[in-house]
């Protein structure tokens, strides 16, 4: 009797911790704070030699339009064909909600951004931002 009892209270516990790591999870993806703005350039705008990196800089802010520093921004660069290496890089915050990093890329043409921006309190953002190297 007394293990069956002592089971039955596992189980409830289990069920309630369950219950608990859901709703805090589905309270940060429903919460209208994952809304973010995202301005970007790549520097220089027109790539015409590989031999030398791409400056890429992120301006992130919130909802209200204001700039947010305390973020993690991870890059990942692909392109649409098989056998390509994807290639990465974090984004290092400069100042007012700016990041920056430098990429070497491998090829010219059509290319693909992933971003994974984890905000301090937790929030995990991802950003998908296409952009060309064919040179003008």
């Amino acid at each position: 009797m007394k293990k069956k009892l002592l089971i039955i209270a596992i189980s409830i516990l289990i069920t309630l911790a369950f219950f608990e790591i859901k709703n805090r999870y589905a309270l940060k993806t429903r919460n209208d704070s994952q809304f973010i703005i995202i301005n970007w350039r790549m520097t220089p705008s027109y790539v015409t030699d590989l031999n030398h990196p791409i400056l890429f800089t992120f301006h992130l802010k919130d909802k209200k339009n204001m700039p947010i520093s305390d973020a993690k921004v991870f890059i990942e660069a692909n392109m649409n064909h098989a056998g390509m290496i994807p290639l990465k890089a974090e984004a290092f915050h400069d100042q007012n909600g700016f990041y920056k990093t430098n990429l070497k890329l491998t090829m010219l043409g059509d290319w693909m951004l992933f971003l994974t921006i984890k905000k301090s309190n937790g929030e995990v953002i991802k950003k998908e931002l296409p952009f060309s190297t064919t040179a003008k």
